[in-house]
């Protein structure tokens, strides 16, 4: 949580604190937060928060099945807020990341408008923490280089050793 004070030259603030208890998060979990409608427009059998199954692919990658979308919704994954963190439709489409914010001073939520999932009432949604993807091609990338690296010594090694034996 986060504690701000006015700045205020003449004033001195004071802040206290009872009861207070810190409890470690030890899964990432994905939550919906009911919103509530002022507006008149939206009928209250659309205001019902949805169904959220999900399963962890791996650490930095989990796999949402959505039913019953009624209207918008806000989707809280609870990992650590970054940029890099993408929430796609179906695996591919990219859901607009100007709709990631930082929730409970620490975690990832999405505002799902059902636009953005072409007015479907059940769609899967993947998670993923979009730098390990940059992370897995450096490893490919690294990976070819070696094997080259060890195909050209390998070789130079060979033709090296094939000289000897014809030009002794």
């Amino acid at each position: 949580f986060y504690i701000y004070a006015y700045p205020n030259v003449r004033e001195v603030s004071h802040v206290e604190f009872k009861n207070i208890s810190v409890e470690e998060v030890l899964k990432p979990v994905l939550m919906v937060k009911k919103e509530e409608y002022d507006l008149p427009s939206v009928a209250a059998e659309d205001r019902a928060t949805p169904n959220i199954e999900f399963s962890k692919i791996n650490p930095t990658k989990y796999k949402i099945s959505v039913s019953g979308v009624k209207g918008p919704f806000d989707l809280i994954f609870s990992e650590s807020y970054d940029r890099g963190w993408r929430i796609y439709l179906g695996g591919t489409k990219l859901i607009s990341n100007s709709s990631h914010y930082v929730v409970n001073g620490y975690a990832n939520l999405w505002h799902i408008e059902p636009a953005e999932t072409g007015d479907k009432e059940s769609y899967e949604l993947i998670v993923e923490f979009f730098p390990q993807r940059i992370f897995y091609i450096c490893v490919i990338l690294s990976a070819g280089t070696l094997l080259i690296t060890i195909l050209y010594c390998v070789t130079v090694r060979i033709v090296k050793f094939s000289r000897r034996l014809t030009n002794p």
